[in-house]
């Protein structure tokens, strides 16, 4: 170890998944992309007919036959506008039912299986952190910030006693998507974020930000001054190489997450131009010429 490239990094790796119109320097972006390569709510809406937000005092009453529920009675499906997240990730077998939501994502969240089936209920949730009760078979949410948060769901009678209730963990995380598979919103986000890092120098940008900003000098900086002697490149010889280039991106994700904390940096699969490049028979540079990454729109031309 040659120790970390910026001081001011802090975020939890453990908090991502691997799943513009302003125009930057080429090489900088190059630079950009590479780094991101290497990665590899507590306020919500009703539907109509719900009750209102101020039921943060509604007490919950168990009668004299509450149950708990399983998973296999009742399940939670989590869906935003990538649709359903379901891979099959050991941490979340952890608890059962576990479902994931993305932190600041609108996220619809709605109940199923056979206890939905056998009788009319009015289903209550209990979510960490959430200020109200959420009530009704779906609700939408938007996702809390990054972390771990127990939910309950409970069902009521007519009488509005709980008979049934059923317990399982949110996972709020970041979700990395290849850029091209990004709505246009959440790509222009990001951009847009980015774009910060250029147009800030250091003392501006933390004095709007907050201490997790670096601007894109302080990068250019920290990535020099440990690389431009030959005969002592501490970026690129060795192990330094993966260990110092990750540390880089993930305070550039630091940085950009400091200007919009919704934002997540994507990975940018290049193999998809590769691909390309090959079935042509042309030289690498070509990719320049297809690649929505070098666009007026996205990276700049």
């Amino acid at each position: 170890m040659y120790g970390t490239p910026s001081s001011n990094l802090s975020i939890d790796s453990d908090l991502l998944i691997d799943q513009p119109k302003k125009k930057y320097s080429f090489y900088g972006i190059c630079g950009v992309i590479a780094l991101i390569g290497l990665l590899g709510y507590s306020t919500y809406s009703y539907s109509s007919g719900l009750v209102s937000s101020n039921n943060s005092k509604l007490i919950l009453t168990p009668s004299n036959e509450h149950i708990y529920l399983s998973s296999n009675q009742l399940k939670i499906t989590a869906t935003n506008e990538y649709g359903e997240f379901s891979a099959p990730y050991p941490w979340m077998d952890d608890v059962e039912g576990t479902f994931l939501v993305e932190p600041y994502k609108t996220t619809t969240l709605t109940l199923s299986g056979s206890y939905i089936d056998e009788g009319s209920y009015t289903y209550v949730w209990e979510i960490d952190s959430f200020e109200y009760k959420p009530v009704g078979s779906t609700v939408v949410i938007k996702g809390p910030v990054a972390g771990k948060y127990s939910v309950k769901v409970h069902a009521l009678d007519d009488s509005k006693s709980v008979v049934a209730t059923y317990s399982t963990l949110l996972l709020s995380k970041y979700v990395k998507r290849e850029i091209r598979s990004l709505t246009v919103a959440d790509r222009e986000k990001m951009l847009d974020a980015a774009y910060q890092i250029w147009a800030n120098d250091q003392e501006t940008g933390v004095a709007k930000y907050g201490a997790q900003f670096t601007s894109i000098d302080k990068f250019v900086q920290i990535h020099s001054a440990a690389s431009n002697d030959i005969m002592c490149d501490q970026f690129h010889e060795g192990t330094g190489f993966i260990t110092h280039h990750l540390a880089m991106a993930l305070s550039f994700e630091a940085s950009i997450r400091a200007v919009d904390p919704s934002v997540t940096v994507p990975y940018w699969d290049f193999t998809i131009e590769g691909e390309k490049i090959s079935k042509a028979g042309k030289y690498p540079s070509y990719f320049l010429e297809f690649s929505p990454a070098f666009t007026a729109d996205w990276f700049g031309s």
